[in-house]
C-alpha cells in the first residue's frame, strides 16, 4: 500500500510498524558487517573512520534529496545509527582483541 492510500490512521500505522520491521533486518544485517570490520581493523583509533562517515553522510545526503526526502532528517537518521554502530564496533573490537 503506497502512503497516499492509506484512508485511516490505522492503516498508516499498520505500514509504518511493516516499514520499521524491515528496517530492523537491515539494521541486523549492517551489524554483521560492522562485527566483520571490527574484526579487520588491527587498532581502535580505527573505528570511528571520519573520512567514511563523512563519505556516508554526503551519500545520504544526496540520496534523500533524489528520493523526495527531507535530507535533515535523513541525515539526522543516520548520524544517529553511525553514533550506535561505533560505539558497539568500539566494544567488539576491544573483546576481539
Amino acid at each position: 500500500m503506497q502512503a497516499h492510500e492509506c484512508t485511516t490512521l490505522a492503516q498508516a500505522r499498520t505500514e509504518i510498524d511493516r516499514l520499521n520491521s524491515a528496517i530492523l533486518q537491515l539494521l541486523a544485517q549492517r551489524q554483521q558487517y560492522v562485527a566483520r570490520v571490527a574484526a579487520l581493523k588491527t587498532d581502535v583509533s580505527e573505528v570511528p573512520a571520519p573520512e567514511r562517515r563523512a563519505a556516508i553522510l554526503q551519500q545520504v545526503a544526496q540520496e534523500a534529496t533524489d528520493l523526495g526526502m527531507s535530507p535533515d532528517v535523513a541525515l539526522a537518521v543516520f548520524n544517529a545509527m553511525i553514533d550506535a554502530f561505533i560505539a558497539w564496533e568500539t566494544k567488539q573490537f576491544k573483546d576481539l582483541h
